[in-house]
């Protein structure tokens, strides 16, 4: 009869075995779940960030363009700084309207 209880006993030990490396392993899938969801966030915010720059280069592309023609930097130097052709007169006027004078 005492033959009986080492095989309970073994069984017993290689249960509780199973059962902590089922937690440990159970563990580290949740570990590794939680850091691919943090990536796959980090590659569609990247992802936007790649379409938002193509938009700028874009954007910058069609400015290099316009200022390779002289006449659009030519307004652009009137309008920011204020020059002129030989010839011509400037006047400045006000950027916001101003409000009506009351009728009496």
């Amino acid at each position: 009869m005492p033959k009986m209880g080492m095989p309970r006993r073994r069984g017993l030990i290689l249960l509780v075995f199973l059962v902590a490396f089922g937690a440990w392993a159970a563990g580290k899938w949740w570990e590794q779940e939680q850091q691919l969801r943090a990536q796959e966030a980090t590659l569609t915010r990247l992802k936007q960030e790649a379409v938002n720059l193509g938009r700028k280069r874009e954007s910058l592309a069609e400015q290099v363009k316009r200022l390779e023609n002289e006449d659009y930097v030519a307004e652009l130097a009137r309008q920011y700084f204020f020059l002129s052709k030989p010839g011509e007169t400037l006047y400045l006027m006000p950027r916001t309207p101003q409000s009506p004078a009351p009728n009496h």
